[in-house]
């Protein structure tokens, strides 16, 4: 299959629609439904107002701590409490299944561990 080329007004006109704060994501991808959401995403990285592929710079927020659009700081925050949580749930199955094939519960593993000092290395002589 042959791969799509857009000129360079088109993908602006696509990254702005996108940043309007009058349109939703969803009814740009609508809008433009031959356009996959990676690809749009790639634009907005490269030609959005974060973008400097024109070499100017980027636009100041209009007031300081503040974002130009409500919901990012939301949107990334959780982003990042979503990341946190999977992580956590990874730990917590590994450890779980290391204290079973050891026969051990983790209580007790977290209980034998406690009073000792985590180096990171094996030290002989200490189980």
């Amino acid at each position: 299959m042959r791969m799509k080329r857009y000129s360079e007004a088109f993908k602006r006109q696509a990254v702005r629609d996108i940043e309007s704060p009058d349109l939703s994501a969803a009814v740009v991808l609508r809008k433009y439904s031959g356009i996959d959401a990676s690809t749009l995403r790639r634009w907005i990285r490269r030609l959005g107002s974060g973008g400097q592929a024109d070499g100017a710079a980027a636009p100041e927020p209009s007031a300081p701590g503040r974002l130009e659009r409500p919901g990012t700081e939301l949107r990334l925050a959780r982003r990042a409490l979503a990341e946190a949580q999977e992580a956590l749930a990874l730990d917590q199955a590994y450890l779980a299944e290391a204290c079973g094939q050891m026969n051990e519960t983790v209580a007790g593993f977290k209980k034998k561990l406690a009073g000792r000092r985590p180096t990171g290395r094996w030290q002989p002589g200490r189980p």
